[in-house]
């Protein structure tokens, strides 16, 4: 992943957290500083098309995360969230519960 998709899917999922519904191209065009929304496409795409984000056909805002978790090695996931500071945040702590990887902290 690059850092631009990077940027851009860490976007997506505090929108997505904020607001309960994934944004528009036109919303990830402004919220990430890109020129219009047609220029939102191709990471996005690039995305989905790596497993990151997973689109409905057929509906509008229809971008998910897809599960990290799952995906994810324990040391992997162990990195990635040191990496971020986020290693003992709540809503990571409920998601390696619910994952069952507590005992690998």
């Amino acid at each position: 992943m690059t850092p631009h998709q990077r940027k851009i899917l860490d976007w997506i999922s505090g929108f997505i957290a904020e607001h309960s519904y994934s944004p528009s191209y036109h919303e990830i065009a402004l919220g990430c500083g890109l020129l219009h929304r047609g220029k939102a496409h191709v990471p996005v795409n690039a995305l989905i098309a790596s497993g990151h984000l997973i689109q409905v056909k057929g509906r509008r805002r229809s971008l998910q995360l897809s599960n990290p978790i799952e995906r994810m090695s324990t040391t992997h996931l162990k990195l990635e969230l040191a990496r971020r500071g986020e290693l003992y945040s709540p809503i990571i702590m409920a998601a390696i519960k619910r994952a069952g990887l507590e005992a690998y902290l």
